[in-house]
Protein backbone atom coordinates (compact mmCIF):
# COMPACT_ATOMS: atom_id res chain seq x y z
CA UNK A 1 0.00 0.00 0.00
CA UNK A 2 2.87 2.29 0.91
CA UNK A 3 4.22 2.14 -2.58
CA UNK A 4 -0.05 2.75 -4.05
CA UNK A 5 0.47 6.24 -1.81
CA UNK A 6 3.51 7.18 -3.03
CA UNK A 7 1.84 7.04 -6.74
CA UNK A 8 -1.17 8.90 -5.48
CA UNK A 9 0.19 11.74 -3.50
CA UNK A 10 2.57 12.28 -6.53
CA UNK A 11 -0.56 12.19 -8.95
CA UNK A 12 -2.41 15.12 -6.29
CA UNK A 13 -0.02 17.36 -7.17
CA UNK A 14 -1.38 18.75 -10.24
CA UNK A 15 -1.16 18.83 -12.87
CA UNK A 16 1.90 16.28 -12.69
CA UNK A 17 2.45 14.21 -15.89
CA UNK A 18 0.28 13.39 -18.36
CA UNK A 19 0.17 10.06 -20.67
CA UNK A 20 -3.11 10.89 -23.16
CA UNK A 21 -2.81 6.88 -24.27
CA UNK A 22 -2.04 5.61 -21.00
CA UNK A 23 -5.33 7.62 -19.57
CA UNK A 24 -7.87 5.97 -22.75
CA UNK A 25 -6.52 2.94 -22.44
CA UNK A 26 -7.28 2.83 -18.23
CA UNK A 27 -10.48 4.17 -18.90
CA UNK A 28 -11.52 2.02 -21.83
CA UNK A 29 -10.77 -0.70 -19.45
CA UNK A 30 -12.92 0.25 -16.60
CA UNK A 31 -15.67 0.61 -19.06
CA UNK A 32 -15.38 -3.18 -19.67
CA UNK A 33 -14.74 -3.98 -15.97
CA UNK A 34 -18.14 -2.69 -14.96
CA UNK A 35 -19.85 -3.65 -18.11
CA UNK A 36 -20.40 -0.32 -19.27
CA UNK A 37 -23.13 1.16 -22.02
CA UNK A 38 -20.07 3.54 -23.30
CA UNK A 39 -17.44 1.84 -25.67
CA UNK A 40 -15.65 4.88 -26.24
CA UNK A 41 -13.38 7.17 -24.45
CA UNK A 42 -12.68 10.82 -25.45
CA UNK A 43 -10.76 13.85 -23.77
CA UNK A 44 -11.86 17.14 -23.69
CA UNK A 45 -9.90 19.68 -25.22
CA UNK A 46 -11.34 23.27 -25.33
CA UNK A 47 -14.78 24.85 -24.27
CA UNK A 48 -16.17 25.69 -27.36
CA UNK A 49 -15.86 21.32 -27.59
CA UNK A 50 -19.64 19.81 -27.84
CA UNK A 51 -20.47 16.90 -25.18
CA UNK A 52 -23.74 15.28 -24.32
CA UNK A 53 -22.46 14.15 -21.42
CA UNK A 54 -25.32 12.89 -18.79
CA UNK A 55 -25.34 10.18 -16.21
CA UNK A 56 -25.78 6.57 -18.31
CA UNK A 57 -27.37 3.66 -16.71
CA UNK A 58 -23.80 2.26 -15.61
CA UNK A 59 -23.94 5.37 -13.26
CA UNK A 60 -25.87 3.46 -11.04
CA UNK A 61 -23.29 0.73 -10.49
CA UNK A 62 -20.42 3.36 -9.98
CA UNK A 63 -22.73 5.01 -7.33
CA UNK A 64 -22.47 1.63 -5.12
CA UNK A 65 -19.02 1.53 -5.28
CA UNK A 66 -18.91 5.40 -4.06
CA UNK A 67 -20.93 4.54 -1.30
CA UNK A 68 -18.09 2.16 -0.42
CA UNK A 69 -15.19 5.27 -0.91
CA UNK A 70 -16.47 7.10 2.21
CA UNK A 71 -15.30 7.54 5.43
CA UNK A 72 -13.77 4.45 6.33
CA UNK A 73 -11.57 4.13 2.79
CA UNK A 74 -10.48 8.34 3.52
CA UNK A 75 -9.86 7.25 7.15
CA UNK A 76 -7.74 4.22 6.18
CA UNK A 77 -5.83 6.42 3.27
CA UNK A 78 -5.38 8.82 5.90
CA UNK A 79 -4.06 6.61 8.34
CA UNK A 80 -1.31 4.61 6.25
CA UNK A 81 0.09 8.31 4.64
CA UNK A 82 0.59 9.90 7.86
CA UNK A 83 2.50 6.47 8.85
CA UNK A 84 4.06 6.72 5.70
CA UNK A 85 5.00 10.50 6.02
CA UNK A 86 6.66 9.64 9.69
CA UNK A 87 8.86 6.42 8.63
CA UNK A 88 10.07 8.03 5.55
CA UNK A 89 9.95 11.52 5.71
CA UNK A 90 8.90 11.73 2.47
CA UNK A 91 7.88 15.11 0.99
CA UNK A 92 5.75 13.74 -1.62
CA UNK A 93 3.42 12.19 0.89
CA UNK A 94 4.07 14.64 3.80
CA UNK A 95 2.16 17.06 1.33
CA UNK A 96 -1.14 14.72 0.23
CA UNK A 97 -3.04 16.83 2.62
CA UNK A 98 -2.03 20.28 1.22
CA UNK A 99 -2.44 18.73 -1.98
CA UNK A 100 -5.22 17.17 -1.73
CA UNK A 101 -7.30 19.89 -0.28
CA UNK A 102 -6.28 22.54 -3.12
CA UNK A 103 -7.46 19.33 -5.40
CA UNK A 104 -10.81 19.23 -3.23
CA UNK A 105 -11.25 23.37 -3.87
CA UNK A 106 -10.45 23.04 -7.94
CA UNK A 107 -13.21 19.96 -7.81
CA UNK A 108 -15.88 21.39 -6.14
CA UNK A 109 -15.27 24.93 -8.44
CA UNK A 110 -15.61 22.69 -11.24
CA UNK A 111 -18.84 20.78 -9.86
CA UNK A 112 -20.62 24.26 -9.86
CA UNK A 113 -20.09 24.52 -13.42
CA UNK A 114 -20.87 20.87 -15.00
CA UNK A 115 -18.50 18.39 -13.59
CA UNK A 116 -19.91 14.72 -12.82
CA UNK A 117 -17.01 11.93 -11.31
CA UNK A 118 -13.71 12.93 -9.65
CA UNK A 119 -10.85 10.46 -10.43
CA UNK A 120 -8.71 11.76 -7.37
CA UNK A 121 -11.78 9.93 -5.11
CA UNK A 122 -12.32 7.05 -7.33
CA UNK A 123 -9.03 5.84 -7.11
CA UNK A 124 -9.06 5.72 -3.11
CA UNK A 125 -10.59 2.00 -3.49
CA UNK A 126 -8.23 1.17 -4.85
CA UNK A 127 -5.49 2.16 -2.92
CA UNK A 128 -7.60 0.96 0.28
CA UNK A 129 -8.06 -2.97 -1.11
CA UNK A 130 -5.43 -3.54 -3.83
CA UNK A 131 -5.98 -7.44 -3.28
CA UNK A 132 -10.00 -7.43 -3.05
CA UNK A 133 -10.44 -9.01 -7.12
CA UNK A 134 -13.81 -7.55 -6.99
CA UNK A 135 -12.59 -3.71 -6.48
CA UNK A 136 -9.37 -3.99 -8.14
CA UNK A 137 -10.99 -4.60 -11.29
CA UNK A 138 -12.82 -1.68 -12.00
CA UNK A 139 -10.92 0.41 -9.33
CA UNK A 140 -6.94 -0.02 -10.57
CA UNK A 141 -8.05 1.19 -14.14
CA UNK A 142 -9.46 4.27 -12.85
CA UNK A 143 -6.61 4.90 -10.39
CA UNK A 144 -4.41 4.36 -13.28
CA UNK A 145 -6.15 7.12 -15.03
CA UNK A 146 -5.42 9.47 -12.55
CA UNK A 147 -2.08 8.78 -11.72
CA UNK A 148 -1.60 9.12 -16.03
CA UNK A 149 -3.36 12.63 -15.80
CA UNK A 150 -7.11 12.09 -15.63
CA UNK A 151 -8.83 14.64 -13.53
CA UNK A 152 -12.62 14.33 -13.82
CA UNK A 153 -14.67 12.33 -16.11
CA UNK A 154 -17.98 12.82 -17.78
CA UNK A 155 -20.52 10.50 -19.07
CA UNK A 156 -22.33 10.57 -22.34
CA UNK A 157 -24.15 7.92 -24.35
CA UNK A 158 -21.77 6.32 -25.64
CA UNK A 159 -18.75 7.66 -24.82
CA UNK A 160 -16.74 8.42 -21.47
CA UNK A 161 -15.53 12.14 -21.64
CA UNK A 162 -12.46 13.31 -19.69
CA UNK A 163 -10.47 16.02 -18.76
CA UNK A 164 -6.84 16.25 -18.31
CA UNK A 165 -5.73 17.52 -14.67
CA UNK A 166 -5.75 22.08 -14.32
CA UNK A 167 -2.38 23.64 -13.91
CA UNK A 168 -3.18 25.83 -10.70
CA UNK A 169 -1.50 28.89 -9.26
CA UNK A 170 -1.53 28.33 -5.60
CA UNK A 171 0.00 30.43 -2.11
CA UNK A 172 1.49 29.08 0.75
CA UNK A 173 1.22 30.14 4.35
CA UNK A 174 0.13 28.75 7.76
CA UNK A 175 -3.44 28.02 6.38
CA UNK A 176 -1.86 25.70 4.50
CA UNK A 177 -1.83 25.69 0.53
CA UNK A 178 -4.47 27.25 -1.74
CA UNK A 179 -5.52 28.48 -4.75
CA UNK A 180 -4.89 32.21 -5.49
CA UNK A 181 -3.56 34.22 -8.48
CA UNK A 182 -3.89 38.00 -8.64
CA UNK A 183 -3.20 38.45 -12.38
CA UNK A 184 -4.97 35.62 -14.56
CA UNK A 185 -7.38 32.42 -12.93
CA UNK A 186 -5.41 30.37 -10.57
CA UNK A 187 -7.00 26.96 -12.26
CA UNK A 188 -6.05 26.77 -16.08
CA UNK A 189 -7.72 23.39 -17.71
CA UNK A 190 -8.76 22.32 -21.48
CA UNK A 191 -12.62 23.14 -20.43
CA UNK A 192 -12.69 26.40 -18.07
CA UNK A 193 -10.42 28.87 -16.04
CA UNK A 194 -11.53 29.63 -13.02
CA UNK A 195 -10.43 32.26 -10.55
CA UNK A 196 -9.36 32.30 -6.93
CA UNK A 197 -7.93 34.85 -4.70
CA UNK A 198 -6.72 33.14 -1.33
CA UNK A 199 -8.62 30.64 -1.60
CA UNK A 200 -11.97 32.39 -2.45
CA UNK A 201 -13.32 31.63 -6.28
CA UNK A 202 -14.09 35.08 -7.75
CA UNK A 203 -15.65 36.12 -10.40
CA UNK A 204 -13.25 36.96 -13.97
CA UNK A 205 -13.72 40.70 -13.36
CA UNK A 206 -12.24 40.91 -9.93
CA UNK A 207 -9.45 39.79 -11.00
CA UNK A 208 -9.17 41.29 -14.31
CA UNK A 209 -10.65 44.25 -14.61
CA UNK A 210 -10.66 47.45 -12.73
CA UNK A 211 -13.13 47.15 -9.07
CA UNK A 212 -15.72 49.43 -8.96
CA UNK A 213 -17.63 50.99 -6.08
CA UNK A 214 -20.99 50.11 -7.31
CA UNK A 215 -19.84 46.35 -7.89
CA UNK A 216 -18.51 45.98 -4.54
CA UNK A 217 -22.26 47.91 -3.19
CA UNK A 218 -23.68 45.19 -5.64
CA UNK A 219 -21.83 41.91 -4.37
CA UNK A 220 -23.71 39.82 -1.53
CA UNK A 221 -21.43 37.15 -1.02
CA UNK A 222 -18.96 38.03 2.09
CA UNK A 223 -15.55 36.62 1.25
CA UNK A 224 -15.88 38.22 -2.13
CA UNK A 225 -16.64 41.28 -0.72
CA UNK A 226 -14.10 41.64 1.13
CA UNK A 227 -11.48 40.89 -1.84
CA UNK A 228 -12.96 43.22 -3.49
CA UNK A 229 -12.55 46.40 -0.93
CA UNK A 230 -9.12 44.99 -0.80
CA UNK A 231 -8.26 45.19 -4.39
CA UNK A 232 -10.05 48.27 -4.59
CA UNK A 233 -8.27 49.80 -1.45
CA UNK A 234 -9.53 49.80 1.92
CA UNK A 235 -8.30 53.65 2.13
CA UNK A 236 -10.07 54.60 -0.73
CA UNK A 237 -13.35 52.30 -0.34
CA UNK A 238 -13.07 54.55 3.02
CA UNK A 239 -13.18 58.01 1.49
CA UNK A 240 -15.51 56.79 -1.39
CA UNK A 241 -18.51 55.58 0.73
CA UNK A 242 -18.27 59.02 3.13
CA UNK A 243 -17.41 56.42 6.27
CA UNK A 244 -16.62 58.57 9.61
CA UNK A 245 -13.94 58.30 12.11
CA UNK A 246 -15.51 56.99 15.32
CA UNK A 247 -11.99 57.90 16.58
CA UNK A 248 -8.87 60.26 15.37
CA UNK A 249 -6.22 61.89 17.07
CA UNK A 250 -2.62 63.23 15.86
CA UNK A 251 0.07 60.82 17.52
CA UNK A 252 2.59 63.22 18.12
CA UNK A 253 5.15 60.82 19.14
CA UNK A 254 5.59 59.17 16.06
CA UNK A 255 3.81 62.11 14.05
CA UNK A 256 1.49 60.32 12.24
CA UNK A 257 -2.60 61.08 11.96
CA UNK A 258 -4.45 58.21 13.02
CA UNK A 259 -8.13 57.20 12.84
CA UNK A 260 -10.55 54.41 14.01
CA UNK A 261 -13.31 53.17 11.52
CA UNK A 262 -16.24 51.70 12.02
CA UNK A 263 -17.59 49.54 9.54
CA UNK A 264 -21.55 49.49 9.63
CA UNK A 265 -21.97 46.50 7.11
CA UNK A 266 -20.37 43.80 9.10
CA UNK A 267 -19.28 45.51 12.67
CA UNK A 268 -15.66 44.93 11.35
CA UNK A 269 -13.20 47.73 12.22
CA UNK A 270 -10.21 49.28 10.01
CA UNK A 271 -7.79 51.29 11.65
CA UNK A 272 -5.85 54.09 9.32
CA UNK A 273 -2.50 55.34 9.58
CA UNK A 274 -0.83 58.48 7.64
CA UNK A 275 2.69 57.20 7.00
CA UNK A 276 4.72 60.91 8.07
CA UNK A 277 8.07 60.36 5.92
CA UNK A 278 5.46 59.27 2.46
CA UNK A 279 1.90 60.95 2.97
CA UNK A 280 0.22 57.26 2.04
CA UNK A 281 -2.49 55.71 4.13
CA UNK A 282 -2.77 52.35 5.33
CA UNK A 283 -5.47 50.78 6.52
CA UNK A 284 -5.17 47.99 8.72
CA UNK A 285 -7.87 45.71 10.38
CA UNK A 286 -7.99 45.51 13.69
CA UNK A 287 -10.32 43.09 16.17
CA UNK A 288 -13.97 44.43 17.08
CA UNK A 289 -13.47 44.76 20.64
CA UNK A 290 -10.48 47.87 19.95
CA UNK A 291 -11.89 50.70 20.05
CA UNK A 292 -9.66 53.72 19.83
CA UNK A 293 -6.57 54.43 18.17
CA UNK A 294 -4.53 53.69 21.25
CA UNK A 295 -6.40 50.56 21.59
CA UNK A 296 -4.89 49.59 17.75
CA UNK A 297 -1.38 50.87 19.21
CA UNK A 298 -1.86 48.58 21.48
CA UNK A 299 -3.02 45.55 20.01
CA UNK A 300 -0.50 45.94 16.67
CA UNK A 301 2.55 45.79 19.26
CA UNK A 302 1.13 43.37 21.57
CA UNK A 303 0.73 45.93 24.29
CA UNK A 304 4.30 46.99 24.28
CA UNK A 305 3.26 50.67 22.97
CA UNK A 306 1.30 51.45 26.13
CA UNK A 307 4.30 51.82 28.46
CA UNK A 308 5.59 54.39 25.50
CA UNK A 309 4.77 58.42 26.65
CA UNK A 310 1.92 60.10 24.42
CA UNK A 311 0.86 63.67 24.17
CA UNK A 312 -2.52 63.33 21.76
Amino acid sequence: MDALLQRYAAACDYPGVLDEAAVERALAEYLRAIKAMQTGVQRIRGATDVINARPGRSVARDAAWLAWNSEFAIRTCCTHANRLAKDTRGASVAQIADDGAVAEAARKAWHELDGRWDLSAFSIPYICAPNSPEIAKWARPVFDAFCAGAWLVFWGDDVLYWVAKPTLHTEMGSFGRRLHCETGPALISDRYHLYFIHGVRVPESVVMSPITLDQIKRERNSEVSRILIERYGWVRYLDDIGAVAQHQRHNERDAQDEAMYLMSSDGSRRFVVTDPSTGRRYALGVPREVKTCQDAQNWITHGLDARAVHRS
